[in-house]
């Protein structure tokens, strides 16, 4: 029996052995690996005499985000003088002008984190002016299948630079996520809806009188999108005002209901076009609904602008 409770113990010292041999080896470190934002491309396509001139920056999407506005005011402040192959613009405030490489006309380096973002300047031929071949280029890189002519409008916005026509490109590799109810709405007589309005935008509709043109938009985006000021901002820029502080954007902003929800508009009048834009918050989503044209079509269209404001229902 002795030799019976030894030859136990022995057994039982053994596999506590073992077992503290078995924790040591299978002891792993967890690393946690961090979950990247999708890429985001912005670009401004600008033919002049004859050369096409690109800007482009591309990087993580809150940061492409945040640089917007500044990205869309330096674009409409490049000034191509007549004589000598020269372009002349204003930096933006926290923009760093480093070495032209390669085809490159000038580089910046935008952003507040490390790396940061590249934001070139390119001028090519004409026979590089294809903005659909482009904007599918731009496409590729970010992982994206190509688009046809037909789509184009969703991620293309006309503006003015330097008295010619140009256009800004705006294209993501992530597919902005959608909150599940239904919006509802009537829209007014004389608006057409745009088919195809892309991956931003919930609609489109164009308002065409005597030749010109104004465009409503409904656009969805998650969270904040950037903020109030951020956006009017970038508003501002896209008819040629300057920005302003948070204190003055808040200043100009007038408060209504939307589907029965607080909303916040802005009235911004440039030399040649005015926005009516506003804003939604609602279940960690950010919804803009903005109308914007000729200053005299928007002010003939806000009354309906307003009725469609009123029709809109956000289902539970």
């Amino acid at each position: 029996m002795r030799r019976l409770a030894e030859a136990g113990a022995l057994l039982a010292a053994l596999l506590v052995g073992c077992e503290d041999d078995e924790i040591r080896r299978y002891r792993v470190r967890t690393i946690e690996t961090p979950i990247r934002p999708p890429l985001r491309t912005l670009a401004a396509v600008v033919p002049k005499f004859n050369l096409v001139w690109f800007v482009k920056m591309m990087g993580p999407g809150p940061e492409v985000e945040a640089e917007r506005a500044r990205f869309e005011a330096f674009v409409l402040s490049l000034r191509f003088p007549k004589r000598g192959p020269r372009i002349e613009w204003t930096e933006p405030e926290g923009w760093t002008q480093g070495p032209a490489r390669g085809m490159r006309f000038a580089t910046f380096f935008a952003g507040s984190k490390e790396p940061r973002m590249e934001v070139s300047v390119t001028p090519l031929g004409p026979e590089a002016g294809s903005v659909l071949g482009n904007v599918n280029r731009w496409r590729r890189e970010l992982g994206l299948s190509p688009i046809d002519e037909a789509r184009l409008g969703a991620y293309v916005r006309r503006i003015d630079v330097d008295g010619g026509p140009a256009m800004i490109v705006d294209l993501s590799a992530g597919e902005p996520s959608r909150p599940r109810s239904p919006l509802s709405y009537m829209v007014p007589d004389g608006w057409t809806e745009i088919t195809g309005a892309g991956s931003m935008r919930v609609a489109a509709f164009s308002i065409d009188e005597g030749g010109r043109r104004a465009e409503a938009t409904i656009v969805v985006l998650g969270g904040d999108a950037g903020g109030v000021a951020a956006n009017v901002n970038r508003w501002r820029g896209q008819i040629g005002l300057a920005p302003v502080d948070e204190v003055e954007v808040v200043k100009g902003l007038m408060t209504m209901r939307v589907s029965e929800i607080e909303a916040k508009m802005a009235d911004l009048t440039g030399s040649a076009e005015r926005i009516l834009a506003v804003i939604v918050s609602r279940s960690g989503h950010t919804w803009f609904f903005k109308l914007q044209g000729p200053g005299e079509l928007v002010a003939r269209n806000k009354e309906k602008f307003e009725s469609f404001l009123s029709s809109v229902r956000f289902e539970p």
